[in-house]
């Protein structure tokens, strides 16, 4: 039994469709992904940079002409990993390949340090994080 009744003015008139949007307030990523992100960022370029000190222990200045390029490739590619703008990813990667030619440069990690103090004083890693400081 149906106990509605059916008027037909109502069933051919158009509906009216409402439209909601939906605005989330608040939404901050966990504490636990704000550490990984920032571990990611920290360790990354001071790996990279401990890959250049390494290749620069593995190369030899008498084949210059082997590790220049070589190096000029591995320090493109590698400052691309870290987002640098196009310019720089030039500059670095000159400077990769002429560290891993020069005599004498094996015992200094000089990448490793120059990727972590570069890290150390960047303007967003000075300013404080309201998520940490919760």
């Amino acid at each position: 039994m149906n106990l509605r009744k059916h008027n037909p003015d109502t069933l051919s008139a158009p509906r009216e469709v409402i439209e909601v949007e939906v605005e989330r307030l608040g939404v901050q990523p966990s504490r636990i992904e704000v550490i990984q992100t920032r571990a990611v960022s920290v360790l990354k370029p001071i790996m990279l940079g401990g890959l250049v000190d390494l290749c620069d222990i593995l190369s030899m200045p008498a084949l210059a002409p082997i590790f220049l390029p070589l190096g000029m490739v591995v320090g493109y590619i590698f400052a691309r990993w870290l987002d640098a703008p196009p310019t720089w990813r030039v500059i670095i990667a000159a400077l990769v390949g002429v560290y891993w030619v020069v005599p004498f440069t094996s015992p200094i990690p000089v990448a490793a340090a120059t990727a972590a103090f570069v890290y150390i004083f960047k303007p967003d890693v000075m300013r404080r994080d309201p998520i940490l400081d919760r």
